[in-house]
C-alpha cells in the first residue's frame, strides 16, 4: 500500500505555510497490515522567486525545472529588499511557489514516491482563477524536478480553496464573521453554517501589516524586517530597542503608538462598512499580524471576540516544535492550513 501525501499550502505575501501529514492506507482491519503512525510536519518558506537556478540553496529554498525552464524559490531568491507589491494578484506566482513549498517537503521527508492530496489557500477575489491553477498544477506535478528530485506521484487531488476555507469549519455559531490580519491585506470573510458565503467576502487591499510599516518613521528600509520589529514592540518583546537602541527610544515609542492610532482609526473606518460588523455574534480572528491589533480590537468588539485558541492547542499537540519560543508568534499564522487539513480543536 502506498504511502499518501497530504499538503495544505497557504500561499502568504510575506512567507508560504505549509501544512502536511504522511499517511500509509485506511485503519487496520482483521487480516490487514499493521497502519504506520502518520507523520506529520510543517514548514515555511519566504516569498521571493527568481527564474534562474540558484546553487548554495539557503534551508528554506527549492529550484524548479519544468519544460526547459528553471525557478528558485525562498531565501535564496531574495536578491534586494523585499517590498510588498499591493495590488498584485497571489494567483500570479501560486504555481511556482506552490511546487516550491511542496519541494521542500518532498525533500525533506524523503518522499520520492507515493500518492498526492494538495489543497491550496487563494483570495477569494481570485477565484476565477482556481480552476487553471488547479489543471496547471496537475500537469506540472507530473514532469516537474524539485531540489533534483523527480518525484513519482500519483494525483488523488489538487483543490484550490478560498482563503478562510479551514477556518470556517470551526466556526460554532450559525451566523459569524472571520477576520483575517494577513501582512498585505485584512480579510472579511462571513460564514453560515460553517460555509463562507463567497458573495459577501471582503478585501481591505493594503491594511495588513505593510499599513502600520508605512505610517511608521523609521531609516529601515527592508520591509520584511521592518515588520519583525514592529510586530515585537506591539506584543511587548522591545521591538523598538532592538531596532534603533536607547538613544531616541522614547520618541520612537511614542511615533509607533502615534502610528498605530493613526492606522487603526482607518482599518476600523473599512471594517464598519460591513453590514454584519455590529450584528454578528461572533467575531473570529486569526493571521500574522492579528496580535499587533489585539488591544485596539477587545476595546472596540469585546466579548464578541474569539480567537482559535483551542485550535492553536491542537496545532501545538500536533507540532510540538510549535511551543518553541521562536515559533509562538507563527502560530496563528498557520491556523487555516491547519484547520484545512481537519486539525482538530473548537474555536
Amino acid at each position: 500500500m502506498a504511502y499518501t501525501l497530504t499538503v495544505a499550502a497557504d500561499i502568504g505575501s510575506s512567507m508560504g505555510k505549509v501544512c502536511y501529514t504522511i499517511d500509509k492506507g485506511p485503519p487496520n482491519e482483521v487480516g490487514g497490515f499493521q497502519r504506520d503512525t502518520p507523520r506529520k510536519g510543517w514548514i515555511t518558506q519566504a516569498n521571493a522567486v527568481d527564474e534562474e537556478k540558484h546553487h548554495n540553496l539557503a534551508p528554506d529554498s527549492c529550484t524548479i525545472e519544468l519544460r526547459g525552464r528553471a525557478w528558485t524559490v525562498g531565501e535564496s531568491a531574495r536578491y534586494g529588499l523585499h517590498e510588498t507589491r499591493v495590488r498584485a494578484a497571489k494567483s500570479n506566482t501560486a504555481s511556482i511557489r506552490v511546487l516550491g513549498m511542496l519541494g521542500k517537503v518532498i525533500e525533506n521527508e524523503d518522499f520520492t514516491e507515493g500518492n498526492l492530496d494538495l489543497r491550496v489557500l487563494l483570495p477569494i477575489g481570485e477565484r476565477k482563477t482556481f480552476q487553471q491553477l488547479e489543471d496547471n498544477l496537475t500537469k506540472a506535478l507530473y514532469e516537474v524536478r524539485l531540489n533534483g528530485i523527480k518525484p513519482s506521484l500519483r494525483i488523488n487531488r489538487v483543490r484550490v480553496y478560498p482563503e478562510g476555507a479551514g477556518v470556517a469549519q470551526r466556526v460554532t455559531v450559525p451566523d459569524a464573521l472571520v477576520l483575517m490580519f494577513g501582512h498585505k491585506d485584512i480579510s472579511i470573510v462571513p460564514v453560515r453554517n460553517r460555509v463562507i458565503q463567497t458573495n459577501a467576502c471582503q478585501t481591505i487591499t493594503g491594511m495588513g501589516m505593510i499599513a502600520l510599516i508605512n505610517e511608521f518613521p523609521c531609516y529601515i528600509n527592508d520591509e520584511l524586517l521592518l515588520a519583525e520589529f514592529l510586530h515585537m514592540e506591539a506584543v511587548g518583546k522591545g521591538g523598538l530597542k532592538r531596532l534603533i537602541g536607547e538613544d531616541n527610544l522614547d520618541k520612537a515609542r511614542l511615533n509607533f503608538e502615534q502610528a498605530k492610532k493613526r492606522t487603526w482609526r482607518r482599518i476600523v473606518q473599512q471594517l464598519m462598512l460591513e453590514p454584519k460588523m455590529n450584528t454578528a455574534a461572533k467575531i473570529y480572528v486569526t493571521g500574522g499580524s492579528m496580535r499587533v491589533w489585539l488591544p485596539e480590537l477587545k476595546a472596540t468588539f469585546g466579548g464578541r471576540l474569539t480567537f482559535f485558541a483551542d485550535s492553536l492547542k491542537s496545532m501545538v499537540a500536533t507540532y510540538p516544535d510549535m511551543q518553541e519560543p521562536k515559533n509562538k508568534e507563527i502560530k496563528p499564522r498557520f491556523t487555516d492550513s491547519f484547520l484545512l487539513m481537519g486539525g482538530s480543536g473548537n474555536a
